[in-house]
């Protein structure tokens, strides 16, 4: 009886050094106009209490202050949004879809098809206007999405959409 169970169940040891490495994975990099819409957004969320302090009372030394922080927030979102651009990607794999960001503080999320429960494509419009659409993919037990992979051009998002629910569907079916 003992042979048999030990036949069934076969858990194997996996050293590190023989695990694949995550880097590896040949990414997708997003579309460029992610970029400039990205920067677009940050600059209307930048500018939009500029007219409540630029006519207050508060003084020239606070206005200045004022001033001269705004521009150092702005200069280093700038160079950030550039440095995490260049790090966003996704990967689609026979049974996983992978998206990498971030650049200070950098995020991988791998999620199994067998546990995707649906996708959205959402486009605002902002992202219209740049011809941009953003993918998000959502598994069991989550309120909010797993993987969301903004900038991406609409029909490519829909093909990753609807690649993903098939190859789901037919992961469930195993």
């Amino acid at each position: 009886m003992e042979t048999k169970v030990a036949e069934l169940f076969n858990n194997v040891l996996v050293l590190p050094e023989n695990l694949p490495d995550a880097e590896a994975i040949a990414f997708t990099p997003i579309e460029k106009r992610y970029l400039w819409f990205s920067r677009l957004r940050f600059v209307i969320g930048l500018l939009l209490p500029v007219p409540f302090w630029i006519f207050s009372e508060m003084g020239l030394t606070a206005n200045v202050l004022i001033l001269i922080g705004y521009s150092l927030l702005f200069g280093f979102t700038y160079f950030t949004h550039w440095m995490s651009f260049k790090r966003k990607g996704y990967a689609i794999r026979t049974h996983d879809i992978s998206f990498r960001t971030g650049w200070l503080f950098r995020s991988f999320t791998v999620v199994p098809f067998n546990r995707v429960q649906h996708c959205e494509v959402e486009s605002g419009p902002i992202e219209r206007l740049f011809a941009l659409s953003t993918l998000k993919v959502f598994t069991a037990g989550g309120s909010g999405s797993d993987i969301t992979i903004p900038g991406l051009e609409p029909a490519t998002a829909k093909k990753l959409r609807a690649h993903i629910i098939s190859t789901a569907a037919a992961h469930e079916e195993h």
